[in-house]
């Protein structure tokens, strides 16, 4: 069993599961290092998934780390949150020792920083491609197209099932927790939903994403009438796209790259079940 105290150099700390009301301070640990997630992101987040956090002797929360189950085979692992000097202390390896000991033998995927990357690498996690965050105020508004529509509540299982596709594994709940706090577009093709793009509020602003479609070109067309009702709003989009025309677009919009992560993966990858893409991250907790 793991100790849920322990001493890191002269800190004398405690680890405890994540609970809702850790939320401020876990809305302040955030802050600390610049992400900018609300009070709500938090409690979203809490909703889809489990975590522990660790507490110094004065109740101080310090770090901080989260896992979202897909199903039986896949997990993720998200919000790992460290001071520098704790990091290096520890605290983020004792943490998530509790994270995969809760999360057992599913391949686990992962969205690591900079910061996080060798503390990643050194729990055999193996690099995948590069995630790209893009962000900014939509100052230059796109050409509305007309092939996409609305979601309604009567796609929403059509959606499920496509996002599963693209993904490689099922994760019905997170979805559908995220279609009940967004707005989305889908594209039909001869009755059937080939591509989706849902929006909500995020952060500074909105996130878009999940977008899942069959291409560049049909990614596009689902997220230009949704920036369209954006203008001077605060947009964020996470893409695995390095070059493309869908990258030239969302920056001729004002979403400009500003940073970049590594997706990684320790077990084997899930196998997407067709041709449909992930053009868009849900988040890099969530994938």
């Amino acid at each position: 069993m793991l100790s849920k105290d322990k001493l890191l150099n002269e800190y004398e700390v405690k680890i405890a599961k994540m609970q809702l009301n850790d939320i401020p301070k876990l809305h302040e640990l955030s802050l600390s290092v610049r992400w900018p997630h609300r009070d709500a992101d938090w409690a979203e987040l809490l909703k889809l998934g489990e975590g522990f956090v660790i507490h110094d002797l004065i109740g101080r929360l310090v770090s901080s780390m989260m896992w979202f189950s897909y199903d039986e085979n896949f997990a993720s692992v998200g919000m790992g949150i460290s001071s520098p000097r704790l990091q290096a202390l520890g605290a983020g390896r004792w943490l998530a020792e509790h994270v995969q000991n809760q999360i057992g033998n599913r391949n686990v995927l992962l969205v690591a920083t900079r910061d996080s990357l060798p503390l990643c690498l050194s729990l055999d996690f193996k690099v995948i491609q590069n995630v790209y965050h893009h962000n900014g105020y939509v100052k230059h508004l796109p050409s509305t197209s007309r092939c996409s529509e609305e979601i309604q509540v009567l796609d929403h299982d059509e959606i499920k099932q496509l996002d599963n596709a693209a993904m490689g594994f099922s994760r019905d709940e997170i979805i559908s927790q995220l279609l009940a706090n967004s707005q989305g577009r889908l594209i039909r093709h001869n009755g059937e939903i080939t591509g989706f793009a849902l929006c909500r509020k995020f952060g500074r602003g909105y996130v878009i994403g999940p977008i899942i479609a069959k291409s560049q070109e049909q990614a596009i067309e689902l997220v230009s009438p949704i920036l369209n009702n954006l203008k001077d709003e605060f947009v964020r989009i996470d893409t695995y796209l390095d070059s493309g025309v869908f990258k030239d677009f969302i920056k001729s919009t004002g979403l400009n790259l500003h940073e970049t992560a590594t997706k990684m993966a320790r077990g084997n990858l899930p196998i997407p079940k067709s041709d449909i893409h992930t053009i868009g991250l849900a988040s890099q907790a969530l994938g």
